[in-house]
């Protein structure tokens, strides 16, 4: 398949704009600019593969093809996404494993309210609890418009990685200041000794 290819391999420059385009190199790693160059690295990952080419590409991962596509090449294998989507970059930032396994504190007793869009408007809640991102059982008191983007149930997944036995409540903040505040009134009645937003 290389035998029509004059090339010994690919990289990657960048431009005035640091937008990277691909070039063809020869045996000696020196860049033929007298060709044109082959396009962005994320138009040619595929085509790289399917032509059997080998060679770096430095600055850039080749993205991964397709979900049930796998490509031609000796040394293309599969990749699978992780099976649980929870990540733990909130607990590992504010050292709350630590705190954790120091002082026994897991959010045992403490009730947290979220102020935010919306809390699963999009769907997707129940996906989160059967893959431990959530627990059940959360309260929504009020939810967010239909055109929200479950920025609640983010906010909502970090608190659970740093507190996961904590009690987590939600009111929209997107139905007006005077409803914003009625929020900060409704979670604190419910309960919520610490109130949260990402909205102010």
């Amino acid at each position: 398949m290389r035998s029509s290819w004059p090339y010994a391999k690919l990289g990657l420059l960048r431009n005035d704009l640091d937008r990277g385009n691909t070039w063809p190199f020869d045996d000696d790693d020196n860049v033929d600019r007298a060709t044109a160059p082959i396009g962005p690295p994320e138009l040619v990952g595929y085509d790289l593969l399917a032509a059997g080419l080998a060679g770096p590409l430095p600055g850039f991962a080749v993205p991964p093809p397709p979900p049930g596509v796998v490509p031609r090449h000796g040394n293309a294998a599969a990749v699978t996404p992780p099976v649980n989507p929870v990540n733990d970059v909130a607990d590992r930032a504010m050292l709350a494993d630590v705190a954790r396994s120091q002082f026994g504190v897991t959010g045992a007793g403490v009730r947290i309210g979220i102020l935010s869009d919306s809390f699963d408007v999009r769907g997707g809640y129940a996906t989160d609890v059967a893959s431990g991102a959530l627990p059940a059982g959360v309260t929504i008191l009020q939810e967010g418009p239909a055109t929200g983007s479950d920025e609640g149930r983010a906010m909502a997944q970090l608190i659970h990685q740093i507190a996961p036995d904590a009690q987590i409540d939600f009111y929209t903040a997107f139905r007006g200041e005077l409803d914003f505040a009625n929020g900060i009134i409704a979670l604190a009645n419910a309960g919520c000794q610490i109130i949260v937003d990402d909205v102010t």
